[in-house]
């Protein structure tokens, strides 16, 4: 006669699901966190980067009012003409 044993009513085996449900949890919350770390920064430098352009515009626009002419800006600043000319078209 075959010995039946249900292995999921076992002590040891449920401590061990427990076990590894609490790691399950962990490591989830591990990750989250990282993930939104990551997330943080790069939101923080691409902020960075359009609060960078918006007072390099600023400092354009500024030196277009003082009658600085857009080759001068252009070179004076290490940007393409092109940028100073749009800017300059922008504010007509």
């Amino acid at each position: 006669m075959p010995i039946k044993y249900n292995i999921e009513e076992d002590y040891v085996y449920q401590e061990g699901v427990k076990k590894g449900q609490v790691q399950g949890i962990e490591q989830g919350i591990e990750q989250g966190i990282e993930q939104g770390i990551e997330q943080g920064i790069e939101l923080e430098k691409k902020n960075s980067q359009i609060a960078l352009e918006q007072e390099r515009k600023k400092a354009i626009v500024a030196m277009l009012l003082y009658g600085i002419s857009i080759v001068e800006i252009a070179k004076s600043m290490d940007l393409p003409i092109e940028l100073v000319e749009k800017i300059q078209q922008e504010l007509n």
